[in-house]
């Protein structure tokens, strides 16, 4: 049956695959098929996720079978037409205003536009995500100044001892690193500069030890006010 089908064909019909398979089709696929075929064409919309390749070729071979029996240059308008109509809207807008005549310049102005669109989504993704970083480090550097507040405000506190009381800044320090040793002047070994030269434990400057601190000398002079 097949073969006195093909056999009953012109000459050029058969040279041609994709015209030989639609003829053939043609004469063996029932109608209630091709109005099937046709429901769902018009019933055709792009899915959430779905690029415009996979859509353009679900459209054209929906075409291809509601429309079998039409010339290959109406088909193509017709495929064009279902194509636009079921893109998404805001892709839909673009391809009409660039007012394409046949399915393969729709198709192509439909894959620029996502294209466009894909990469603009990527910058809008990554503005937001550098401002949520900032949000962030912003919120990073609050805690941390409150934290050296409460910092601050616990090492003012800290009694130091002393001759003549309490509250000298050089005993402050020496009490906040391990309470001090000795006669109440702290810990006994100095601090170093980044140079090697020694830092006083009483006044912290840098260049004399404790026990030459003029500072220190004359505030014990004067009676440890």
């Amino acid at each position: 049956m097949m073969k006195l089908n093909y056999e009953s064909l012109e000459d050029d019909t058969k040279e041609d695959i994709a015209t030989l398979c639609e003829s053939l089709r043609k004469r063996f696929m029932p109608k209630e098929l091709q109005s099937l075929y046709y429901s769902n064409l018009f019933q055709a919309r792009q899915r959430e996720g779905q690029n415009v390749e996979d859509f353009a070729s679900e459209i054209n071979k929906l075409a291809t079978r509601a429309y079998s029996d039409m010339k290959r240059d109406q088909k193509d308008v017709l495929i064009k037409e279902h194509f636009i109509q079921g893109l998404k809207q805001d892709i839909k807008r673009f391809v009409m205003l660039s007012n394409p005549t046949t399915f393969e310049e729709a198709f192509r102005s439909t894959k620029r536009e996502e294209c466009n669109n894909t990469l603009t989504n990527r910058d809008r993704q990554t503005v937001a995500a550098c401002a949520i970083s900032n949000n962030n480090l912003e919120d990073n550097i609050k805690d941390l100044s409150e934290q050296m507040k409460v910092l601050a405000m616990q090492m003012n506190n800290i009694p130091t001892r002393g001759r003549g009381g309490f509250g000298n800044r050089g005993n402050r320090f020496q009490q906040s690193r391990g309470q001090g040793r000795g006669r109440g002047y702290g810990s006994n070994r100095n601090l170093r500069a980044s140079d090697g030269r020694p830092i006083c434990n009483y006044c912290m400057k840098v260049g004399h030890v404790e026990r030459s601190c003029d500072e220190k000398n004359s505030t014990y002079a004067s009676g440890g006010n």
